[in-house]
């Protein structure tokens, strides 16, 4: 079976595939040094899930709490999970009212809807597949 090689199928078209090669990739919002690409979700395929694939971009995280790095600011997900594999390197999550979290190459994650959390000390070589239920978007 050949592998796809389409990035954008039309949204309800069906089977969705992406190889390395074909993935497309744009820096985080409001992380700087953490780049995503969208795999999936219900505005692009029309799919009950957003899954992305993150990747630690080399260029430095910038924002700090109180003299301390932080690579994704404090943030909540109201109405989506926000459900983490980590496929390479090394993250810390805090999550309010649970502590902190250390994750590596295949740890898991689920933080519930709503649940204020922040991830830190991200390793230059991590990369994790993230994925919201309900869908984000």
């Amino acid at each position: 079976m050949e592998p796809p090689s389409e990035t954008s199928p039309t949204p309800r078209e069906g089977v969705v595939g992406f190889t390395p090669e074909t993935i497309g990739w744009t820096p985080h919002p409001f992380a700087p040094g953490l780049d995503q690409a969208v795999l999936l979700s219900k505005r692009d395929h029309g799919a009950d899930a957003t899954i992305y694939l993150y990747r630690a971009s080399g260029a430095g995280f910038a924002p700090t709490v109180d003299g301390e790095a932080v690579d994704v600011p404090l943030h909540e997900h109201e109405a989506s999970d926000d459900i983490s594999y980590v496929l390479a390197g090394s993250a810390e999550v805090d999550i309010e009212g649970h502590g902190t979290i250390v994750l590596g190459p295949g740890s898991f994650l689920r933080i519930p809807a709503g649940s204020r959390h922040r991830v830190r000390n991200v390793s230059d070589d991590f990369q994790a597949l993230n994925i919201f239920a309900p869908p984000r978007d």
